[in-house]
């Protein structure tokens, strides 16, 4: 994939409206979330260190730092990082975002979420059923296969680049510099 390094950092929000928006992806989001009935859900606050592709190292402070370092050659070298706790589905709209740090050689990225049955190695997100993704390289969105469709612009270094996932109306959406896509 032409990585050679690769650095993005999140933070978290809650997002309020986003019902406005006519380009929004429908589809079923309840596999994504999980529910622990009678226990309070934490939310995602950073990236987990453990739950990861080996080509990434999550950075201190906090893990909210992600680095790519592998051969980057083809598919196979794609790689992924899941958040330390699944986003619950009782919050139900929650908004993250990521700067992109460096787009690498050849900006070949992708943000968005998954199940946690979905493997993080030799993947982006939205290649496989139970993840969806927004990609860099090509303003793609990818909702579990690996044919994707036009959906934005492309994004590289300096952006900052937003997903939303509504339970309540069952969508994914994207910002990319802080507005919606």
């Amino acid at each position: 994939f032409g990585l050679e390094k690769h650095e993005i950092m999140s933070r978290s929000k809650a997002l309020r409206d986003v019902e406005n928006n006519n380009r929004k992806s429908q589809f079923y989001l309840e596999a994504i979330g999980e529910t622990q009935p009678g226990r309070l859900s934490l939310l995602p606050t950073s990236f987990s260190p453990s739950d990861k592709s080996p080509h990434i190292t999550v950075r201190e402070p906090a893990y909210l730092r992600v680095e790519y370092k592998g051969p980057g050659t083809d598919d196979s070298d794609s790689a992924q990082v899941r958040s330390n706790h699944p986003i619950p589905l009782e919050c139900g709209i929650f908004y993250f975002e990521v700067k992109i740090i460096s787009k690498g050689r050849d900006g070949f990225m992708g943000i968005g979420v998954c199940t946690k049955a979905v493997p993080v190695a030799h993947k982006l997100p939205g290649w496989d059923k139970g993840s969806y993704g927004y990609h860099g390289d090509d303003g793609k969105k990818f909702r579990g296969c690996g044919a994707g469709e036009p959906y934005g612009p492309v994004y590289t270094t300096g952006d900052i680049v937003g997903c939303v996932v509504n339970y309540m109306a069952g969508s994914i959406g994207y910002t990319k510099n802080g507005i919606f896509l």
